[in-house]
Order: structure tokens, then C-alpha cells, then sequence
């Protein structure tokens, strides 16, 4: 204050103790002035100092004192974190999808707007399946705590998603041609999708993704399932008519690769016999 008076010439009016401070007054208003000063600083430190506190005692309690991520809601009537119901279950399944190993980030973020029309950026994608907060942990002012919101991951699926992410287990990275049966079926129960994944490294089975919590579709492995589609697909009979197309289509698409093929050797033969006939020159 005392430079805007002194320096700059500037009136300064306090409304409250009704007052108007400039260069021309009293020193001992403006010392009363400086005092009230120095208490409201002191007041509005003071005030930092009980809002920092009380948010740490708010994350010790085990309460998110932030923003809630995807998944969840800010309850404005408890001042709680509470579960998202439109997009918990959406959440839930990207990561059960990630953790298979059949996904990056690029096609899960794809696949996320085709089977639930979450849209979501790549950078969102990737910084939500490292979040620990989906395992009921979070985060604050560089310390962890365990929080008191539901949990949308279980650890398990957690670690194999980081598994996946820091690529620990790319080399054995199960690929997409591994499972016959994958993004073809849906769970009769409550139209989740069902997805493959190894046990022991060897036995794949089939499951919901759970994306609307437990329903009473069993592990199913890969033999009996493809069992049970040989059966339905034995009744299915092509017409000869579409059966001869098809052939048709078949020996038109090789021949077709065939004079491709032939073209592209002939020219690297012209290529070859070129460059020997330079390098015979030299």
C-alpha cells in the first residue's frame, strides 16, 4: 500500500473501516492501515495452512480430494468419489481388453468407441490404465493411499496390464490369429463381449469380459468351443451356385497375383542384367 500512495500517488479507500489512505495522510493512519494489513496476511496464510491441512486429512481418511477420473463422479452431496454408472462398466472392460496382449493403445482406443461408443484420445487411454486408482489406491502430493471408493480393476488384471505396457511380456504376447474364436462372440447372459485368454501358457479359454459385472457364463476352452461351432456349422449347406462363384473369384484373384508376380520379376531381371552390364563396362 505504501508504495501506491507514496510512489505512485494512488488514493487507496477502505470500504470497511470506511477510510481513504493517499500521501497527504497521517502517519498513524497509515500505521493503523499497516497493521490491518499485516493481520489479514496473516489471516489468509493462516487459511492456506488449514486447507492444506484438512486435505491431507481428508486423503489419510482414504477420500480423493481431487477431481474424480473416468469411471467415477464427484458426489456433490457427500463430497465423495462415487462409482460413474454410464461409464464404470466402459472402464472396467478396457482394461480387461488390454490385458490379453491383443491390443495397443491405438486399436484399444478403437475398439473402446466400437463396442461402447467411449470416446477417449490415445495420450486419456494410455495415462487410465496406469492409474492406480482403479485398485482402490490414488495418489496425493506424491504419497499413496488407500482409498475408500470401489474398485473397477482387480490387482491381478492391473498387473498384467502393466505387464503388458512396460512390455515385460511381449515375448510371449499372445497374437490375434491365436484365438479363432476372438471379437466373434457375445455373453448370452448380458451381451458383454467374450474374450480369449492363455492359462499356464498353453490352454486357451473363453470368457465374458464381466463389463456388467458376474454373470453365469463359464470358462469355456478352445476345443469344446470349437466343438460345439462344428456342430452348428455342419447344417450349413452354400448353394452350388455361390460355391462355383467363389472358386471363380479364388482362381481369378491367383491368376491375377501370378501375372503380378511375373511382371515384377521380369523387371528386376532387366534391373540385374543393367547393373552387370555397367558394372562389366567399368
Amino acid at each position: 500500500m505504501e508504495s501506491l500512495t507514496e510512489e505512485l500517488g494512488i488514493e487507496v479507500h477502505l470500504y470497511k473501516e470506511g477510510q481513504v489512505i493517499k500521501r497527504e495522510s497521517k502517519s498513524q493512519d497509515k500505521l493503523v492501515q499497516g497493521m490491518f494489513l499485516l493481520l489479514a496476511r496473516h489471516y489468509i496464510q493462516n487459511l492456506k495452512e488449514e486447507i492444506r491441512k484438512g486435505i491431507k486429512m481428508k486423503a489419510e481418511k482414504g477420500e480423493f480430494p481431487g477431481r474424480a477420473p473416468i469411471g467415477y463422479l464427484n458426489d456433490k452431496a457427500t463430497h465423495k468419489v462415487a462409482v460413474d454408472p454410464e461409464k464404470s462398466a466402459s472402464v472396467t472392460l478396457m482394461f480387461q481388453l488390454f490385458a490379453t496382449g491383443e491390443y495397443t493403445l491405438w486399436t484399444l482406443r478403437k475398439a473402446m468407441v466400437e463396442k461402447t461408443g467411449l470416446k477417449i484420445s490415445k495420450s486419456h487411454v494410455e495415462r487410465t490404465l496406469k492409474r492406480v486408482f482403479y485398485i482402490g489406491l490414488f495418489n496425493w502430493q506424491g504419497v499413496e493411499y488407500k482409498g475408500i471408493h470401489e474398485p473397477l480393476v482387480d490387482i491381478e488384471t492391473f498387473k498384467r496390464v502393466q505387464d503388458v505396457l512396460s512390455g515385460r511380456n511381449r515375448g510371449h504376447k499372445s497374437r490375434k490369429h491365436e484365438f479363432p474364436f476372438a471379437d466373434l462372440l457375445k455373453c448370452k447372459h448380458d451381451g458383454c463381449c467374450v474374450v480369449a485368454e492363455k492359462h499356464k501358457g498353453r490352454y486357451i479359454y473363453y470368457r465374458c469380459t464381466f463389463g456388467r459385472g458376474k454373470c453365469g457364463l463359464p470358462y469355456m476352452p478352445q476345443p469344446k468351443l470349437s466343438e460345439a461351432s462344428g456342430v452348428l456349422l455342419k447344417n450349413i449347406e452354400v448353394p452350388e451356385e455361390i460355391a462355383t462363384n467363389i472358386a471363380n473369384s479364388i482362381d481369378a484373384e491367383r491368376s491375377n497375383m501370378e501375372t503380378t508376380r511375373e511382371k515384377e520379376l521380369s523387371s528386376l531381371n532387366k534391373r540385374l542384367s543393367l547393373t552387370r552390364t555397367l558394372m562389366d563396362k567399368s
